[in-house]
């Protein structure tokens, strides 16, 4: 069971900035809000340091889970204010701008837009933006979301929106091996130069996503029946932005249900084809540091040479960070059903497996694909995407043009790392609660009275041993089998256990547990990573 100190109104954390609304988010509120840009920075400053503040998984389970089906469409024409720099300004409108009908705002880096929604059916909204990236600093633009003047909750303190970049190199050809190959610009050895990465801004719809990765799927707003306010202020990069759209999409049907329905409507397996695509022939990628790599580790990469060093893979430990995506372009020469493939390397992440949510044409098939795992092995490997019973699985493909993408996520291991890092906090406070008594090198021979000076300290220490115990258990569960990642948080339970038996040990064991909590913090960092290369 998970024990936590009791919330209390995101209200208080208002008091000083009368200008901001006080109903509460999600609820009705017909006005438009007053608070400046400074006022929403402060509102976000007092909830990060606040105990009750509040996380998107609690949020979701105090609102009804009613999840209309509607969707509602706010143009970004039809703002009801706008800031920038601090003060009132009038924003510039781009018309029809690169494709996209209709008005765009064009939203500075220091900037704060609002507008009004009404809604007539009370539920939980996702919320998406088409936005397109207008040049900055070629940095990921990112957001602070309010509702009718407030926080909702912690995730919407930062959220992030990609740009859309590809390598400055030419196009692929078929060389003698019937391989599409990019013909590299070389050195004077014969050995290919690493090709740079330009962007390509183009129109975005992206839902908002939780940046760290802890929360999977698409972060949404409980919206009452009635008239609000949706506020976005500028944390970093411009943004150009055509409207906001509040909707729910269907989730996709698991592996079973979609080939069922597929085989009914006259699906049928393909005969003799193949299509190959390198991995570094990448066609778009969410970041500049996602371009074609070097690696001789073994001859079956292509292409290899024992002389030369040539771009042959993709991804390793620059593709490991949360929402960092690849995507790639092919050509289906028959309707049917496919295997999909890949010769990967994932000798990065030992004891855990790291995931991908793989998308076609912009769509999860089914599933099994929201967070697909890549189990550690010494070296380079040919991986079938298969059920956990080893049966591949079959992808239908109509003929033509589409886009396979492969997405980093945490997969099942958000919940873990979320959990060890609530317990991380609550470490961290206890070792501030006890050193306020004792000093950072206590005396061992001073009886110090911590259990009379802080009597709520056991149950605080039970209540975070249960925790991360629960996360160890999950662990477990998911890798089925023992795992070297496991070791750091047992060592700190073991402790744990032992504090709550006897709270004036702290005094002999100080300086391991402040040792055990950063290791655990350690552990968070580790994990968090999700590397994978591609040849």
């Amino acid at each position: 069971m998970r024990y936590g100190k009791k919330r209390k109104p995101i209200t208080r954390l208002l008091s000083l900035i009368t200008a901001l609304a006080l109903a509460l988010p999600g609820q009705s509120a017909a006005a438009v809000t007053e608070g400046s840009k400074d006022d929403y920075e402060e509102l976000v400053s007092k909830y990060a340091t606040a105990d009750d503040r509040m996380g998107y998984t609690d949020y979701l389970i105090r609102n009804p889970q009613v999840r209309p089906d509607r969707t509602i469409e706010i143009s970004a024409a039809d703002l009801v204010r706008y800031e920038e720099n601090g003060a009132e300004a009038s924003p510039l409108l781009q018309d029809d701008y690169e494709g996209m009908p209709g008005s765009s705002v064009l939203t500075a880096e220091d900037s704060l837009i609002e507008f009004e929604v009404t809604v007539e059916q009370a539920g939980l909204y996702d919320l998406s933006l088409v936005y397109y990236p207008v040049p900055g600093k070629n940095s990921a633009i990112q957001r602070c979301i309010f509702l009718d003047g407030q926080l909702p909750y912690e995730e919407l303190s930062l959220v992030e929106f990609q740009r859309v970049w590809k390598m400055d190199a030419g196009e692929a050809a078929v060389n003698e091996d019937g391989v599409a190959v990019i013909s590299w610009i070389k050195d004077n050895q014969g050995n290919d130069l690493k090709p740079s990465s330009v962007e390509i801004p183009q129109w975005i719809e992206s839902y908002v996503y939780d940046s760290e990765g802890y929360i999977t799927t698409e972060l949404s707003l409980y919206l009452s029946k009635g008239d609000h306010t949706i506020t976005l202020t500028g944390l970093r990069e411009p943004m150009l932005l055509r409207k906001l759209v509040l909707s729910n999409r269907t989730n996709a049907e698991d592996y079973e249900a979609v080939k069922k329905a597929q085989d009914a409507a006259g699906a049928v397996n393909t005969s003799g084809q193949m299509i190959r695509i390198e991995a570094e022939n990448v066609s778009r990628t969410s970041s500049q540091m996602l371009y074609a790599q070097q690696d001789q580790s073994s001859p079956a990469i292509y292409p290899a040479s024992p002389k030369e060093l040539l771009n042959n893979t993709i991804g390793g430990n620059s593709w490991r960070l949360n929402g960092q995506w690849m995507e790639w372009e092919f050509e289906v020469p028959q309707t049917g059903y496919y295997h999909i493939s890949l010769f990967d390397k994932q000798n990065f992440v030992k004891g855990i497996y790291v995931s991908r949510r793989i998308t076609i044409d912009g769509a999860v098939p089914f599933s099994e694909m929201e967070h697909y795992g890549f189990t550690y092995d010494s070296g380079w490997r040919e991986d079938v995407l298969s059920a956990e019973n080893g049966d591949p699985y079959l992808f239908y493909l109509e003929e033509g043009e589409h886009t396979i993408r492969m997405e980093v996520v945490l997969g099942e291991f958000a919940q873990i790392i979320s959990t060890v890092q609530d317990c991380v906090t609550q470490l961290n406070s206890i070792y501030r609660s006890v050193i306020r008594i004792t000093g950072v090198a206590p005396d061992k021979y001073r009886d110090y009275e911590i259990e009379d000076n802080l009597p709520g300290l056991e149950a605080e220490l039970i209540a975070v041993k249960e925790e991360l115990d629960s996360a160890i258990v999950q662990l477990q569960t998911l890798i089925g089998k023992k795992s070297d990642k496991e070791a750091v948080l047992i060592t700190m339970s073991d402790q744990l256990e032992e504090l709550i038996y006897d709270q004036e040990r702290f005094t002999e064991v100080m300086a391991s547990f402040k040792v055990n909590v950063r290791a655990t913090a350690t552990w968070i960092t580790q994990v968090i990573d999700q590397p994978l290369q591609l040849d």
